[in-house]
């Protein structure tokens, strides 16, 4: 399940670019900005800038300080009292720690999105011959707030922001940025003037969402006060919010594998049992709010959690402890979020999701084959198996590796323990590639469900992928045709799911940016889809026909949307849990299926042979 946690809160940033337009040229719209906000020589009187304010965003509110030095250190702290989150830059390392106090350094993806703020909020647009850009005049616009120049400019290093300078002012009153699968549009206003600068005392950033917009509002700019250089630092991680109650730092626990997801037995503040899900793909660990609310746990804010079908209202709460194993975990700040959509699909309760802040704590061991995990104390930890090593980079808390699909399309996939099909090929990487034309017969079928809802994508087996030396033949794959969600991402190229997963015994080392593959029984296993073209969902311990898909034996036998399938080869659909069913319709070619329907009070029997859809 590929879930980002996100929550874009901007402090203060300001940008320009040139283009052509009523015989002003693009850098003449610069200067005169430049000239609007206090001019050259007085902007390069700053040194160092420490801002205060204010911040509502998502039904919370907190307060905020923001360092910077220029040219190229900053750093943020922001307090909403139930979470703090605070990130910074040296000029070299960018670093980010999270809600729990984990601390970490931002690679390639990240680091590329922190040095845009940097560039633009040190004013470094300024100065092209030094920092290096790309300038595009994009026209002129007109609303009825005012007119507009609107530029875009790339830094070398970073990405492109869109401007929108006032033509009467030269002040800038908004800017674009995308942000991956989200564009923000934050508009200024309220500028002050501050040592002879012009300061937005105000900023409103949006995403098209208002419930989830970011309200900005300075108290406090002071110029060149003396900052500690140790404040931009990465710092060093003093939170220790674990304990093994072994000697040896390792604990090994039973997991039950179903529809390809890892379900483990946690205990929730003492005494409560409850079955989370094992997702490297979430950025953050969640609790379902029916199950939190049920032992009388509290949620605060709302903010935008996204997934593979789109996104959902969450908020944060408090586990006074959290127990995995021979483990103890205290005082963790998780989402809350309503995970119950997710039982029609997986055919059982889900209460909550381990994810990236809980999982990047330990090393941890994947046995696929043996149905088990096993959690190391990192200081404890040496591997020695006899698997390979390889790379992993994080980019939104979740893990990425390179990999190649047929022969020679690269690209970063997600290694996601929280989807169970083999591998997803993301939208931009389709079309880019020609994978539709490439693979003419793809075919209809369920193309997973995750955060949001289900999200589109056709079916087909490609040729290869190729994860360090490993080559693995003829997958299934799903070719994304998504239009929202994290499945339109241009930053990352795909999803390696569980069905891939499981061929190896995975060992994950997030503190040395590391994955371990070694070959299982099951690596030559061959991949089935659906043969029955059912989509079948649980609902209130009934198996309902959810989808027929065209061509196949289901639609061919007339099996309608909204049955119930009463029997399964005259024994009670009772007696079978949805990953059993599952199982069934992946059988051997021509094996029998009879099913007995019911519609309303209606009953009748149908039976089909399955046949390979792909």
């Amino acid at each position: 399940m590929k879930t980002f946690i996100t929550f874009s809160l901007v402090v203060i940033l300001l940008i320009l670019n040139p283009g052509l337009s009523w015989g002003i040229t693009p850098e003449e719209i610069l200067s005169k900005h430049q000239q609007a906000l206090g001019g050259k020589e007085t902007l390069l009187k700053i040194k160092t800038t420490c801002s205060k304010g204010k911040v509502k965003t998502s039904g919370l509110e907190g307060e905020f300080t923001f360092y910077s030095e220029f040219p190229d250190k900053s750093r943020q702290d922001i307090d909403f009292k139930i979470i703090q989150i605070n990130s910074g830059t040296d000029g070299k390392i960018y670093w980010q720690k999270d809600q729990n106090g984990k601390i970490r350094e931002l690679e390639k993806v990240e680091k590329s999105f922190a040095w845009t703020e940097n560039y633009f909020s040190s004013y470094l647009h300024f100065f092209p011959e030094e920092y290096k850009r790309e300038l595009t005049y994009l026209g002129e616009e007109k609303d009825s707030l005012g007119q507009y120049y609107i530029l875009e400019i790339k830094p070398e290093g970073g990405e492109p922001r869109k401007l929108f300078i006032n033509k009467e002012t030269y002040l800038l009153d908004r800017y674009q940025q995308k942000i991956d699968i989200t564009t923000a549009t934050t508009y200024l206003s309220d500028y002050r003037e501050i040592d002879g600068i012009k300061i937005p005392f105000h900023s409103l950033t949006t995403t098209g969402k208002p419930q989830y917009d970011a309200d900005v509002f300075l108290t406090e700019v002071k110029f060149n006060l003396e900052v500690t250089p140790s404040l931009f630092q990465i710092p060093e991680e003093k939170v220790k919010d674990y304990t093994f109650s072994t000697p040896d730092g390792k604990t090994t626990i039973p997991f039950e594998l179903a529809n390809n997801h890892i379900y483990i037995e946690v205990l929730v503040n003492g005494n409560h049992s409850a079955y989370f899900l094992l997702d490297t793909g979430a950025g953050a660990s969640c609790i379902n709010l029916d199950f939190a609310k049920g032992i009388g746990l509290e949620s605060t804010g709302k903010f935008e959690a996204k997934g593979v079908g789109g996104s959902e209202d969450a908020g944060f709460l408090e586990l006074q402890t959290f127990q995995l194993g021979d483990i103890t975990m205290s005082q963790q700040k998780v989402v809350s979020l309503n995970l119950s959509p997710m039982n029609i699909y997986e055919g059982r309760e889900m209460d909550g999701i381990i994810g990236y802040d809980l999982l990047s704590r330990f090393v941890f061991e994947i046995d696929y084959q043996k149905s088990r995990l096993t959690f190391y104390d990192p200081q404890f930890f040496n591997y020695k198996g006899k698997g390979e090593a390889l790379e992993i980079e994080l980019y939104g808390n979740t893990p990425h590796l390179k990999a190649t699909v047929d022969g020679k399309h690269e690209g970063m996939f997600t290694l996601d323990t929280g989807s169970r099909k083999s591998l997803d090929l993301h939208a931009p990487f389709v079309k880019e590639n020609g994978f539709l034309k490439k693979y003419p017969d793809a075919i209809e079928a369920f193309g997973g469900a995750g955060i949001g809802g289900q999200t589109k994508s056709l079916q087909t087996r490609i040729r290869s992928i190729q994860i360090g030396t490993f080559l693995i033949k003829e997958p299934l794959c799903g070719l994304s045709l998504a239009e929202e969600g994290a499945f339109i991402s241009e930053k990352t190229q795909g999803n390696i799911g569980g069905g891939i997963l499981k061929r190896f015994n995975v060992t994950f080392d997030y503190e040395n940016k590391k994955v371990f593959l070694e070959k299982n029984d099951l690596f030559e296993q061959k991949d089935e889809l659906d043969k029955s073209g059912l989509m079948v969902m649980w609902e209130d311990g009934k198996f309902l026909v959810n989808q027929i898909y065209k061509g196949t034996p289901a639609e061919k036998a007339r099996i309608e949307a909204g049955e119930e399938i009463i029997s399964i080869n005259d024994e009670p659909a009772s007696k079978y849990t949805l990953n059993q069913l599952r199982d069934l319709f992946t059988g051997k070619d021509g094996t029998i299926i009879k099913l007995q329907l019911k519609k309303i009070d209606k009953l009748r029997e149908v039976s089909f042979k399955l046949k390979s859809l792909i």
